[in-house]
């Protein structure tokens, strides 16, 4: 810019000074008169001012140019440098929308840094984290594995001590042989006294046998069975007396507190219906069962029984519905026989679980819908709670005419609650669809509560 001025300033005052001394020259020429080339003086005049003038006007210029270089290029670049210019300015633009592009790329990167920055602080706590539960398990290992060492330890000496046990067993065997031998040696002179006396203890048993079966028959003969012809029986052979349920628990005195509470229940439900109290405690009796030849005992006891099913229970690890059923008929004032049917507690129905459906004509007169829901009932769903595994109550019909007079029920439906459910049936009227469901969550030990619904059929 300055030398733009400079330049400016020099070029007028150059242009003033060649003004002056052209006017100068050309009054002094004038006064002279001279010629030049024949021309008249005031031509010669002008012409010698006007050369003068460009002489002076092109020192000035050289003198310009030989003292600035950037003038130079100016004077004989300019158009090129303008282009140029106006080249620079395009790039410049066209760099300043890049540099503007850029910078919006670089804010995002920036942002995706950031952004990356925290999640790798997340990650760092989460590794962080990890490595703390990492030294955890790493510590519970090196725990674990000291205490493997420790019974690695004890196992080498338990099996030290074994080959010690083992040692001494041989001995022992060794001297059990010979004891052998020579008891063979006396059993060779005793066997036909053992025989004899195996023979005698046999009869001995067998006796004991009979005498104790004609004590049964004798008991029965004279009090059971007048009692059964003059009393009326209060349990039929069969029929179920009390169910429960025993909860699995590895514990044996528990499982066998859990079947004697059924058998409480079993007694309080013989009590109701006249039974009277055994020696053992309980209205009902799980009578003495022979025991089989090689069995160690003769016969096995209710106590016996008792433990045989708490073993099995422990040994099944799964819940068990314990069904007692009367094993004779029996009248009240005596204790009830019973046995004991184990099963496995399974789940079978969830609440509201529908158990079957069928379709109804409410136009029907009452008693032909009933007889159809009574065979809905006896058919259909008696089929799928049997399906389930349900575990039937075994009743008596107590019907005099009824040739079969035991009873498996799965359900209650007694005469009131049929009838209301007819009504429900007339009053949707048209063709309705009928279904039945679980009232509660049912297992195998039941009872299986049923609830209705009754909507129009679809077409």
């Amino acid at each position: 810019m300055l030398r733009a001025i400079v330049f400016l300033g020099i070029l007028v005052i150059g242009s003033g000074g060649v003004a002056y001394v052209g006017d100068l020259i050309g009054r002094r020429m004038g006064k002279a008169r001279l010629t030049l080339f024949g021309m008249r003086p005031r031509h010669t005049a002008v012409l010698i001012t006007t050369v003068t003038g460009m002489l002076i006007a092109f020192l000035t210029l050289t003198i310009l140019l030989a003292s600035d270089k950037p003038l130079r290029k100016v004077i004989f670049r300019g158009m090129q440098i303008l282009a140029e210019n106006r080249t620079l300015q395009q790039d410049n633009e066209s760099l300043s929308r890049t540099q503007r592009v850029l910078e919006k790329q670089a804010e995002k990167s920036r942002l995706l840094a950031r952004k990356a920055d925290a999640e790798r602080r997340s990650a760092d706590g989460r590794l962080k984290s990890a490595q703390q539960r990492l030294k955890a398990l790493s510590d519970r290992i090196a725990v674990q594995q000291k205490e493997l060492a420790a019974a690695a330890a004890r196992l080498t000496r338990e099996q030290l001590k074994l080959e010690s046990v083992q040692a001494q067993r041989e001995v022992a065997e060794r001297s059990l042989r010979a004891a052998q031998t020579q008891l063979r040696q006396t059993q060779t002179l005793l066997s036909s006294a053992r025989r004899e006396a195996a023979e005698a203890a046999k009869a001995a048993i067998q006796a004991r046998r009979e005498a104790n079966v004609a004590l049964l028959e004798k008991e029965i003969s004279i009090g059971s069975y007048e009692d059964l012809l003059n009393k009326p029986a209060n349990f039929t052979a069969g029929e179920e007396v009390a169910r429960g349920v025993v909860t699995y628990s590895h514990d044996f005195s528990v499982v066998r507190r859990a079947i004697v509470g059924v058998l409480a229940e079993a007694s309080h439900a013989a009590i109701d219906r006249g039974a009277s109290v055994a020696s053992n405690g309980r209205a009902v009796v799980i009578p003495n069962v022979v025991a089989a030849p090689g069995a160690g005992k003769e016969s096995f006891t209710e106590d016996d029984q008792i433990n045989a099913l708490r073993d099995e229970i422990v040994d099944g690890g799964a819940n068990v519905v314990l069904q007692i059923i009367a094993k004779t008929n029996s009248v009240p004032g005596k204790p009830v026989l019973i046995q004991v049917r184990p099963y496995a507690d399974n789940f079978a129905f969830a609440k509201g679980e529908t158990l079957a459906c069928t379709q109804l004509d409410a136009s029907r007169n009452a008693e032909d819908l009933a007889g159809n829901i009574i065979n809905f009932l006896a058919t259909s769903v008696r089929s799928e709670a049997e399906v389930r595994d349900l575990i039937p109550r075994i009743k008596v019909a107590r019907d005099p005419e009824d040739p079969s007079p035991l009873q498996k029920r799965y359900f209650e439906m007694d005469a009131t609650r049929l009838a209301a459910l007819v009504q429900r049936v007339i009053v949707e009227g048209g063709r309705v669809t009928l279904c039945a469901q679980a009232a509660a969550d049912t297992t195998s030990a039941g009872p299986l509560s049923l609830v209705f619904s009754v909507k129009p059929a679809e077409p």
